[in-house]
């Protein structure tokens, strides 16, 4: 009975507020969860608006000594402890709903906890006794091209796009990290507000001081040689067309690395985006030891009163790649990719503006991804590549390569990638892609009595030899005449196919994978800038 008095006086003032906010809407329901590893407890709200308050009970025998910060909005929360037997997180800018960390001295007990949320002295959420759970435990992805498409090489100082490519692995509200000084865009017009505005800034600043570096430490890890940055996970396209984008403004709060464009930036970008699962990056000037390296083509193909560029080849010491380190963690600061990521610095390949076709990938099997390989200095760009005269769904992207997604209904034979007029490109711009399918057959029923069987792949598209790769993911159930993992080249001709034994092992489900046995981007910056060469000169003639 002393125990609720003692919470209740702390709540009373807002216990006797309206329930609803006038300018804001209510939270549903809320999840108390409990982390052990990192001693904390989390209050994740579902639903609501314009919250700017989150009160807990306090855990029995534990010391709240901060918030925890996932992503860039999360800096604006302030830990109160004032009010006995309960800690509250606040913050001087309302937000949507954000599960809010509280990072305590020793792992919480289960137990049944109050909570109420506010948002401009209105309570939008209250509710006494909810039972608390446990923080599920994850396995940490190491191998981060297994979900993220990320460009192996970069030019300093522009905007690259990188994709999810295993969303479940990565779930929106988290926060990507990058080491090498490879800062994200931030593309949330709230989070712009509340993350980057005087206010905000002053109060990260002083939290920052007054851990003395702690955040920093928890994220990088002992001996990391470089900064991390901020990155949102867009959540959706912008009204408005394409334009030429201005170089990103660097964030004045002092709050954040990341960096934060103005409404018609994020109109260019997002006129690339095909999905929520895609990221947008700003690599620095000084990314890498870039060291000498050689001046670059003109595009402006011949453009009156424009100079074209003397093309030159690279130095005789490119830089050396460089490991980035890429780490998401979830809303919850639970990490879900951890690992290393070989990225090359490549210079500015042309002074020009104008976009060009240079060459791509030959073949690719429907479904699958293919690039086209060029010049491709706005972002407007990428969102105006076409195939067979549809937008393509842009994957990732720099300035010298563009990655799409091969659709899977693509019918077998030759299709055509060229650019819209009206991002720039010229009719000379065309690359030409062979679609691929591939159908396979084999008895089940004999392999389901234990026996063998011939499992026959036909490809269609091509009557050119094929060097493909096959996988068998499950070496328990069926074996594989030739190895698990090996490379089969096809007969050519006509029907162009690859033959195989498969042998049962024992019982489940059994499953085969097939693939090119190429990369499935050939760009490389020394080929485009020699082609680029070539192009400029074709163009003055």
């Amino acid at each position: 009975m002393w125990i609720f008095k003692r919470l209740s006086a702390g709540l009373i003032l807002m216990l006797s507020l309206p329930a609803v906010a006038a300018g804001g809407t209510p939270v549903s329901d809320v999840d108390v969860i409990l982390e052990k590893l990192t001693p904390s407890l989390i209050v994740d709200p579902l639903g609501g608006d314009g919250i700017d308050v989150v009160c807990v009970s306090l855990p029995k025998k534990v010391t709240p000594f901060g918030i925890g910060i996932v992503a860039p909005g999360d800096a604006g929360w302030v830990l109160d402890t004032s009010t006995p037997g309960q800690m509250c997180a606040r913050r001087q800018d309302a937000m949507g709903a954000r599960a809010v960390i509280f990072k305590l001295s020793a792992a919480p007990k289960p137990g049944k906890y109050s909570v109420t949320i506010g948002g401009s002295g209105e309570v939008l959420f209250q509710r006494k006794r909810i039972q608390s759970r446990n923080l599920s435990p994850i396995e940490t992805i190491t191998d981060v091209l297994s979900v993220l498409d990320f460009p192996n090489e970069v030019t300093p100082g522009e905007l690259v796009l990188a994709a999810v490519t295993q969303p479940a692995a990565a779930p929106s509200g988290g926060r990507w990290s990058f080491s090498g000084g490879i800062n994200g865009v931030v593309l949330d017009p709230e989070l712009d507000r509340a993350a980057h505005s005087p206010a905000a800034g002053a109060v990260a600043e002083e939290e920052e001081e007054s851990m003395e570096g702690k955040e920093m430490e928890e994220d990088l890890g002992s001996g990391s040689e470089a900064e991390f940055s901020e990155v949102i996970v867009v959540t959706g396209t912008r009204a408005g067309g394409p334009r030429k984008g201005a170089p990103p403004r660097s964030s004045e709060s002092g709050s954040l690395t990341g960096t934060v464009l103005d409404q018609e930036d994020l109109d260019v970008v997002s006129a690339a985006i095909a999905n929520e699962h895609q990221l947008v990056l700003y690599v620095p000037p000084n990314f890498g030891v870039m060291g000498s390296l050689a001046s670059t083509v003109n595009t402006n193909k011949g453009k009156s009163g424009e100079k074209e560029g003397e093309n030159k080849s690279f130095s005789a010491n490119p830089p050396e790649p460089v490991m980035v380190r890429v780490t998401y963690r979830n809303r919850f600061g639970q990490i879900l990719v951890d690992g290393e990521a070989e990225v090359r610095p490549v210079p500015v390949l042309s002074e020009g503006d104008v976009p060009v076709i240079l060459y791509g990938t030959e073949m690719a099997f429907a479904g699958r991804q293919a690039c086209v390989c060029g010049f491709f200095p706005n972002p407007s760009h990428w969102s105006g590549l076409m195939l067979d005269g549809e937008p393509v769904r842009v994957t990732s992207a720099t300035s010298s390569a563009v990655s799409f997604e091969l659709p899977s209904g693509a019918l077998s034979g030759a299709h055509q990638v060229t650019g819209n007029p009206t991002a720039g490109f010229s009719k000379e711009d065309l690359w030409r892609i062979i679609a691929l399918e591939l159908s396979g057959s084999l008895d089940q029923e004999e392999l389901f009595s234990g026996g063998s069987t011939i499992m026959r792949l036909e490809i269609t598209g091509t009557d050119e030899p094929l060097a493909l790769r096959l996988r068998n993911t499950t070496p328990s159930v069926i074996t594989l005449d030739g190895g698990d993992d090996q490379v089969a080249t096809s007969s050519g001709s006509q029907p162009n196919t690859v033959t195989r034994t498969v042998g049962a092992k024992g019982r489940g489900s059994f499953n085969i994978e097939w693939s090119l046995d190429t990369e499935p981007c050939p760009c490389e910056a020394q080929r485009t800038l020699h082609q680029l060469s070539i192009e400029t000169i074709r163009n003055i003639k």
